[in-house]
């Protein structure tokens, strides 16, 4: 059974987070991605959510309703 993972931010420390959530493939998954493109200009979450074959939200109260195990913070 693998960690799902949420990430909320996906700038640029978001990204850093989400490589280092791909090197623990066997153990943690990305569940979900959540960014707001209209404030940062460097977010990639919806690029990465097709990549990773996950949810992609602009608001975070919405992984609130999904199974998710762990979630990382990235905003300033």
């Amino acid at each position: 059974m693998k960690i799902n993972v949420a990430i909320i931010g996906c700038g640029n420390i978001g990204v850093k987070r989400i490589k280092a959530i791909c090197q623990l493939h066997k153990i943690a998954k990305i569940s979900s991605l959540v960014g707001n493109p209209f404030k940062d200009k460097k977010c990639y979450a919806k690029k990465f959510s097709k990549i990773f074959n996950c949810e992609y939200y602009t608001d975070w109260r919405m992984i609130l309703k999904k199974n998710i195990d762990a979630v990382i913070l990235c905003t300033p």
